[in-house]
């Protein structure tokens, strides 16, 4: 593969260290996904959408327009890559130390890392640019049983870096977690084909919140905890409300038959 560099886990850890995007362009990342959420609101206001069918992909086509947006000067350069037809994302290319970013949210990347016949998804087969762990480095092939697999996966880690200009020695996963549809947790991960941990780097101290903010997180706690009572009274409320139904009922039927015997 002429666009990756296969090189020692420690070489490679000591090297890569000291070359990942700097805090500031985290926190263009950041504002890339907090801002998606807004902008989809106004699309659907000022399209009056009656349905939102398909808003998790329309919120991703935000996210990837704006992490273009914010990564269109040198070093950095921005690819889509296609999964025939059926996703599109974007990659955050370095043209100076060839490191190439893909954004996933954490809950999916783990999901994808513990289930299985997820073997061809693109997550796995771009952290094949990745040196395996020393452990693993032992292994000849991938799928010692069947070749023509591993054949494929290979040939579609090309694909996907085709168009790429430049060298790609390392791929670093950005994960994100969130809540409110703010960003609460953000990382880097350096991982295997099997998305097993190389190296980690916490990013969460780049994630910054407005007043705003900070009234929100405040009504989204009085969410979660207020509707468990409010739940339960309303419970009992629906109860008596239903006895007394059923007592008006009973008490209206006796009536009729009172009415009907006295005919």
């Amino acid at each position: 593969m002429d666009k990756t560099e296969y090189r020692g886990e420690a070489a490679m850890e000591n090297e890569v260290s000291a070359k990942l995007i700097s805090g500031e362009e985290v926190k263009l990342i950041i504002k890339s996904i907090d801002d998606a959420k807004t902008q989809y609101k106004d699309y659907v206001k000022r399209e009056k959408l009656v349905t939102q069918n398909g808003k998790y992909h329309e919120m991703w086509n935000y996210i990837f327009t704006n992490i273009e947006k914010s990564f269109n000067e040198f070093p950095y350069k921005c690819y889509k890559i296609s999964r025939q037809r059926l996703w599109e994302f974007i990659v955050i290319h370095d043209q100076i130390n060839y490191v190439l970013y893909v954004i996933m949210k954490e809950n999916n990347f783990e999901k994808i890392r513990n289930a299985k016949g997820k073997d061809l998804h693109y997550i796995k087969i771009l952290n094949l640019i990745n040196p395996f762990k020393i452990e693993k480095s032992k292994q000849i092939s991938l799928f010692p049983d069947d070749e023509s697999k591993e054949e494929y996966i290979k040939n579609d880690l090309d694909k996907m870096l085709k168009d790429i200009d430049g060298k790609v020695n390392v791929c670093v996963d950005v994960l994100y977690s969130e809540k409110q549809n703010k960003v609460t947790s953000i990382s880097g991960k350096i991982s295997d084909y099997d998305l097993d941990e190389i190296k980690s780097y916490c990013w969460n101290e780049f994630i910054t919140a407005d007043i705003n903010e900070i009234i929100d997180t405040n009504d989204e706690y009085e969410v979660i905890t207020e509707p468990i009572e409010l739940h339960v009274r309303d419970h009992v409320k629906r109860v008596k409300e239903h006895e007394e139904d059923t007592k008006d009922i009973i008490a209206s039927k006796e009536t009729q038959k009172k009415n009907l015997e006295g005919k």
